[in-house]
């Protein structure tokens, strides 16, 4: 029953949801490989890149069939990283925000990562989308079969990746994940950037320049504390 119920509202979303058009590189800190694959309760790992002292924590809520999600991971996000990340003062933290049933798959492919695969695996799946190479597919065996390669060129074994890209638990546990976030922080599209749990949300595709002044705003606001 919860399982129909959570599809039923992520179908409704989903059919009114107005995608802002589209994260990633680095090693993580947690393996996706704690849950298997049909397991009654699924926790999902959590996935971030930078120290837990950082003063500043940004949560991005992204969907991998989002354009402007994946010109964001590749384009703009190897600056923030080097610049706020690598430096201790910005930890950021990588959350679902699946806009459509592929995007559910690959989130699903994505959970079931070795934590050093994961940003590899959505690094592929975004240069795929943003190349034309992925999101075009006639059906939805043909889309699972292109995360399946991009999930095995990360290492994960494609019997393992089909079995948690269709995992309803796991399906669920992300859709789940989703609603929470709407209902937390009001975001209305992707990509999102959640500062400091709420202080400041930005939504959409954000540049070196406009993420970094609010970072940089934050940073000073902390100094004055």
């Amino acid at each position: 029953m919860r399982n129909t119920i959570l599809f039923v509202i992520a179908a409704f979303v989903f059919a009114f949801y107005l995608c802002t058009p589209a994260n990633a590189r680095g090693t993580l800190n947690k393996s996706g490989g704690n849950s298997s694959a049909g397991a009654e309760a699924i926790e999902l790992p959590e996935r971030y890149l930078g120290s837990l002292k950082a003063p500043i924590v940004i949560k991005e809520f992204t969907s991998m069939t989002c354009s402007h999600c994946a010109e964001f991971a590749l384009k703009v996000f190897p600056a923030i990283e080097a610049k706020y990340v690598d430096t201790g003062k910005v930890r950021f933290v990588f959350k679902d925000f699946p806009l459509d049933a592929a995007s559910i798959k690959a989130s699903a492919i994505a959970s079931c990562l070795p934590a050093e695969r994961y940003l590899p695996f959505k690094k592929a799946v975004f240069d795929a989308l943003l190349s034309g190479n992925f999101g075009n597919e006639k059906s939805m065996k043909a889309l699972e079969d292109k995360l399946v390669l991009f999930a095995s060129l990360a290492g994960l074994e494609q019997e393992k990746s089909r079995a948690c890209a269709n995992d309803k638990e796991r399906q669920n546990a992300i859709i789940q994940s989703r609603l929470d976030a709407e209902k937390t922080y009001s975001i209305t599209g992707t990509p999102a950037f959640v500062i400091n749990n709420g202080k400041q949300v930005l939504v959409g595709l954000q540049s070196v320049e406009k993420m970094s002044a609010a970072i940089d705003q934050l940073l000073k606001d902390a100094k004055k504390q």
